[in-house]
């Protein structure tokens, strides 16, 4: 294959990469607003899981251990869905594909050198697009599945100490 006919291949694989990062932005998202609002509903029970908390008794350890579980696995998983949001792309090269490199350019320059781009780098720097992009969609999917994977058990807690501050 010419590189003319491998182009329109990196550019789906390039496309699909990018639907990957934007997958694992949706998916972080709702996770956070949970967070939030679960974290607002215990908030409202704070009164009722403090008085358990002043007798010392086996009750009493049980909910602070319960409760320093919940906080522990709700701040691992509010930090992994909130650095899906943080850019992680690292700075390689000057690119004529990537936007953020494009914009170092002075226009003139960025101009010429599109213009003089010949199928090989065009190639060229569009892989190292795909490589990049697919690095970033992999550390933001890898952040987003333990961000789930921590909240599961905290929700789990959590619910335990809202039938706690109930009984």
């Amino acid at each position: 294959m010419t590189p003319q006919e491998r182009l329109p291949l990196h550019f789906n694989t390039l496309s699909r990469a990018v639907d990957f990062t934007k997958i694992a932005d949706a998916k972080a998202a709702p996770l956070l607003a949970g967070h939030t609002a679960i974290v607002g509903v215990i908030a409202t029970r704070a009164v009722a899981l403090a008085d358990i908390v002043r007798d010392s008794n086996a009750e009493s350890f049980a909910v602070c251990a319960v409760a320093l579980c919940y906080i522990v696995l709700t701040l691992i998983s509010a930090i992994l869905a909130g650095r899906v949001f943080i850019p992680i792309s690292p700075k390689i090269k000057k690119s004529l594909i990537y936007f953020e490199e494009i914009s170092s350019y002075e226009y003139e320059k960025f101009r010429i050198a599109s213009q003089e781009l010949d199928w090989n780098k065009a190639e060229s720097e569009l892989l190292d697009q795909i490589y990049r992009v697919s690095r970033v969609a992999s550390k933001k999917m890898f952040r987003v599945r333990w961000a789930y994977y921590t909240a599961g058990p905290a929700t789990v807690l959590w619910a335990t100490l809202l039938v706690w501050s109930s009984l």
